[in-house]
């Protein structure tokens, strides 16, 4: 078995005890986990005139990110979700406001409508499976973040910008060591329950 056939091994291992770990963790904390976690967000974040943040609208177990976002719209910045273009494909960004009709993506996902103007935000909430000290994620294995990530960042070097990658999670989905190969982009925060950690 070579080595990339390894890791991808590992990380589906990883993904299927994570997914577990995150189910439990999220009945555990119930459902005032958002608000806690725009608590926790504000007091290492500010809201400056620049800023424009990417959320994501929460499925399953991931952490909400709801009041988050809601709160950043409060401070006037600019605020979109994700839009799933395809398979193999980056993510798109659409503008986003408390009170717009999401619709539903082929994959289930929901997002906002086609008649929202798209946009590149300079602050990306990645929701994850687990993630270690490394800055390093697992997600649901599409590559939908690593490969957005991997664009973005490269386009805003050419323009001599930054692109700040923040995961979003609970505490209890930190791990030792999370599998990774050179496709994998780590993420420069992580925001829980708890803390907010910079790698």
């Amino acid at each position: 078995m070579n080595k990339a056939s390894e890791i991808k091994l590992q990380k589906n291992k990883m993904r299927r005890a994570a997914l577990l770990c995150r189910q439990g963790l999220a009945q555990k904390s119930g459902s005032g986990i958002g608000v806690h976690l725009a608590e926790i967000f504000f007091n290492d974040f500010v809201a400056t005139a620049d800023l424009t943040v990417a959320g994501y609208w929460p499925i399953g177990s991931e952490a909400d990110v709801k009041p988050l976002l809601t709160k950043l719209h409060q401070k006037d910045t600019i605020c979109f979700l994700p839009v799933i273009i395809g398979r193999g494909e980056a993510l798109h960004f659409r503008k986003w406001q408390p009170n717009d009709k999401l619709v539903m993506s082929d994959l289930g996902i929901l997002e906002p409508a086609a008649v929202q103007p798209m946009g590149t935000p300079n602050m990306v909430l990645v929701p994850l499976l687990a993630f270690d000290m490394q800055g390093y994620r697992i997600g649901y294995g599409g590559g939908f973040y690593d490969r957005t990530l991997q664009v973005m960042r490269s386009e805003a070097r050419n323009k001599n910008q930054e692109i700040i990658a923040i995961g979003i999670g609970y505490a209890g989905q930190k791990v030792d060591s999370v599998p990774h190969d050179s496709f994998d982009q780590r993420i420069d925060w992580v925001v829980t329950e708890d803390e907010v950690c910079k790698f």
